[in-house]
């Protein structure tokens, strides 16, 4: 039978503790084990810049976005051919479920400085973006 000490070595204040090697099968003295925990980390780190990246390129083809002359703030220009009328190209532009299509015709002919609703085939209508 082996006797099994139960004392405690004495550390003195200050002194580093050194963990016990481990020995691999051929008797070769092995690392000691790193905690899961610094992969974890190590992933969180990657995918905290992962998201940095994506929100800089999201950000970025943003502001691209907003410089370019295709702006569709700006609006759309509409040809006018025979038979429309303001109502009809306002209704077919923006719809009639969101908008009142009353006030959209009135604002249409204030962009166009049109004094009535007659318009004459070939005339471009700018129409302004609605949200």
């Amino acid at each position: 039978m082996r006797h099994v000490s139960t004392q405690r070595q004495q550390v003195a204040p200050g002194a580093l503790r050194v963990a016990p090697q481990r020995r691999g099968a051929a008797g070769r003295v092995q690392p000691p084990l790193r905690p899961q925990r610094s992969r974890a980390v190590g992933l969180l780190r990657l995918a905290l810049l992962l998201l940095v990246v994506a929100l800089v390129v999201w950000a970025g083809a943003r502001v691209a976005h907003a410089a370019t002359e295709d702006d569709p703030l700006r609006g759309t220009i509409h040809v006018v051919q025979p038979g429309d009328t303001l109502w009809s190209i306002v209704s077919a532009e923006y719809g009639t479920q969101r908008h009142d299509v009353r006030e959209l015709v009135y604002l249409v002919q204030q962009e166009n400085d049109l004094a009535g609703a007659q318009l004459l085939p070939g005339r471009e209508l700018h129409l302004p973006y609605v949200e």
